[in-house]
């Protein structure tokens, strides 16, 4: 009897683990800075595989959410100095909608959805602080292989990506293109 729960234990959590590495090997998703806006990233779907993969570019906003819910959705988080800002401010809209219907990614390309920060969050407290202020997403989301079923990949969080620099730094590179150096 023992010998059959382990086994069981052990499928469960290799089916588990199938599902991380899935997500690896044929989506990877992750963080860009935007490099036309300061206060922008790019959320990016990159498909590895050879398959077509269909992702809906429809996400619940769960930044002011108490709890993460299964469904798809984003939580943004801000981090300044390395730390998770206190606050979440900023007028937020109930979902984060790109394009219309389904949005398809061919094999290896990917796709890029246009997320402007600077629009949830009260960044003139930010800007002006001393420090490096940076964002990551909490997400959900699914995704479904041509001919498949669908993916869904729970709890993921996305690299950071920084969108203000240390004041610092900005003013020696500000010096340097002026051709004062210390």
């Amino acid at each position: 009897m023992q010998d059959k729960l382990l086994i069981t234990i052990t499928i469960l959590f290799l089916s588990l683990g199938s599902g991380v590495l899935a997500q690896e090997k044929t989506l990877n998703v992750f963080l860009e800075r935007n490099s036309e806006q300061k206060m922008a990233v790019d959320l990016v779907f990159e498909n590895n595989s050879t398959d077509t993969i269909f992702v809906s570019p429809r996400f619940d906003n769960l930044t002011s959410a108490g709890r993460m819910p299964t469904h798809s959705g984003i939580a943004i988080d801000i981090f300044r100095n390395g730390n998770l800002v206190g606050f979440r401010g900023g007028p937020y809209p109930s979902e984060f909608r790109f394009l219309g219907g389904t949005t398809i990614i061919y094999p290896h390309s990917s796709i890029r959805l246009f997320f402007d920060i600077g629009n949830y969050f009260p960044f003139h407290l930010l800007g002006n602080a001393t420090g490096k202020v940076e964002v990551g997403f909490f997400m959900n989301y699914t995704y479904i292989p041509f001919g498949g079923r669908p993916q869904r990949v729970i709890h993921f969080r996305t690299n950071r990506v920084t969108i203000v620099e240390p004041m610092e730094d900005v003013e020696k590179e500000t010096d340097c293109e002026n051709g004062y150096e210390n």
